[in-house]
């Protein structure tokens, strides 16, 4: 099992690292990681457990965004993705 672990991508030209971290340890967060398409990518999270439900499951949507600079944090994406909660949940 993942604990909360941290997502990093780099490029290579303009040296931009940034850094996803997980909403909680032990969820699972980076289970699998998709790229939906040139800026998007999703990350399941098997084991979060929304509306402690557990083993409901989780997916962020991370959007991929122009300017971005900053590490991104799973508990509060506000504009920058959001969370598809798993169907027990």
């Amino acid at each position: 099992m993942h604990d909360n672990i941290v997502i990093s991508a780099s490029l290579a030209t303009s040296g931009l690292r940034i850094q996803i971290f997980g909403e909680a340890t032990g969820d699972a967060f980076g289970n699998s990681v998709s790229a939906c398409d040139v800026n998007d990518i999703t990350i399941g999270a098997t084991m979060n457990n929304p509306g402690s439900k557990p083993y409901a499951g989780a997916v962020y949507l991370i959007f991929g965004q122009i300017g971005l600079s900053s590490d991104i944090y799973a508990s509060s994406l506000s504009l920058s993705g959001m969370k598809i909660k798993g169907e027990n949940s």
